[in-house]
C-alpha cells in the first residue's frame, strides 16, 4: 500500500496474495492474517498500538529484511508463520501468544507463551498446537 493507514479502524488480510506495507502506519486497531502474505517493505509499518494476529494455514506476516517492528500482543495459531530475514525483528509490548505455527525471526521484548508457560526470546522455531 503505498498510503498511511491512520485512525482507529485495523487491517485484516483474507485472500491468497501478498499486501506490502511501505509507510509509518498510525492506524490503533488489530493487524489480522487469516490467509495470503503481508509484508514490510520499511522498518516499523504497523503502528506499535496495533494487536498482531498470524491464524491460518496460509498466513503469513513477513517482515522482509533486516526489518524491525514493534507492535502490542502478538498471536500465532492455526499453522501460520512469521518470518523475516537478515536481523529483521518483531518485538512485543505486551506477549507472544504463540499456540500454533512457525517463527523465523528474532523476537524480542516481554516474552512469549507457548502451551500456557512463560518462555524467552527464540528465533527458528516450530510450534505444534
Amino acid at each position: 500500500m503505498n498510503v498511511i493507514l491512520d485512525g482507529t479502524a485495523g487491517l485484516n488480510t483474507t485472500t491468497v496474495g501478498t499486501v506490502t506495507l511501505a509507510g509509518a502506519n498510525t492506524y490503533t486497531g488489530d493487524t489480522t492474517v487469516t490467509a495470503g502474505t503481508l509484508k514490510e517493505s520499511a522498518t516499523g509499518s504497523i503502528a506499535d498500538a496495533s494487536k498482531l494476529t498470524v491464524n491460518g494455514a496460509t498466513a503469513v506476516f513477513d517482515l522482509g529484511a533486516n526489518h524491525s517492528d514493534t507492535v502490542a500482543t502478538v498471536t500465532l495459531d492455526g499453522g501460520g508463520l512469521i518470518s523475516g530475514s537478515g536481523t529483521s525483528a518483531l518485538t512485543s509490548t505486551g506477549s507472544f501468544e504463540l499456540k500454533s505455527g512457525t517463527v523465523r525471526a528474532i523476537l524480542a521484548g516481554a516474552g512469549y507463551r507457548h502451551h500456557q508457560r512463560q518462555c524467552g526470546q527464540q528465533r527458528p522455531h516450530h510450534l505444534a498446537g
